[in-house]
């Protein structure tokens, strides 16, 4: 068994960030995210299983709510759309299976409107090329959990498993790419150092989850050997060398 599997969390931090004047309806919907965020990090341990289902419904809500909001001003007060769809996507983020579906749809629409004016709203915009990647991580990181709770140092990988591993490791390495571009043009725009070091933070993890999957392709015997293999631990070292600016590499979550 290697390291803990980890995923992108940690969105509350970026709402504190972003806190500001938009309206009351806005600021209402901010503090109904935080209290049902919260609500979701309290939920009961069962088992191995955390009991959010409750928060994740008034999150899927919420994201519905937030995305019409939106949809309304988006013609006339782009600023505020964008707002709207902030909330709304890392709502979808965070309510898991019941609004995972609907965070392209809400991003690709802030997009839009963030086209050409990333310097005009760095945090907002940043948040609509950002939380799409963080939440395909969120659902490829626990694809390893089955695979990293076997004994593979003394079994062979079975062939699904190698190929879940391969998956993970090129879908995660895709996912890194976007955070990576999208770190590079905020660091540009104005964005406050708060953003630019959760991104820095969840490209970490990113590169964790990496790292994981490579490291169990190997620990099972050289599996993932071969031009395949080298292909691979050359570009976790590509990675490690990114993440190495803002992070100790040696300190994945175990």
């Amino acid at each position: 068994m290697l390291g803990k599997i980890v995923r992108c969390t940690g969105a509350l931090i970026i709402v504190a960030a972003l806190a500001g004047c938009g309206g009351a309806k806005l600021n209402s919907m901010d503090e109904k995210f935080e209290s049902l965020y919260f609500a979701k990090v309290a939920g009961t341990k069962i088992g191995d299983d955390l009991n959010v289902a409750p928060a994740a419904f008034g999150l899927a809500k919420l994201s519905k709510e937030a995305k019409q909001a939106g949809d309304k001003v988006s013609a006339k007060d782009w600023r505020t759309a964008v707002a709207f769809y902030r909330i709304a996507a890392l709502s979808a983020w965070q309510a898991g299976e019941r609004g995972s579906q609907q965070i392209f749809a809400i991003t690709d629409k802030g997009r839009e409107l963030c086209k050409d004016r990333l310097a005009e709203a760095p945090r907002d915009c940043t948040l609509m090329l950002l939380i799409a990647p963080l939440a395909v991580h969120d659902e490829l990181a626990p694809d390893l959990e089955p695979i990293n709770k076997k004994d593979v140092d003394s079994i062979a990988l079975e062939a699904d498993d190698l190929a879940t591993l391969k998956t993970v490791f090129d879908d995660v390495k895709g996912q890194f790419d976007k955070v990576s571009d999208t770190r590079s043009v905020t660091a540009t725009s104005g964005a406050p150092q708060t953003l630019l070091s959760y991104i820095d933070r969840q490209r970490f993890l990113m590169f964790c989850t990496a790292k994981a999957a490579r490291d169990l392709m190997f620990s099972a015997g050289d599996v993932g050997g071969g031009l395949e293999g080298d292909r691979r631990t050359n570009t976790l070292q590509s990675m490690e060398a990114t993440v190495a600016k803002s992070h100790d590499v040696a300190a994945c979550p175990k």
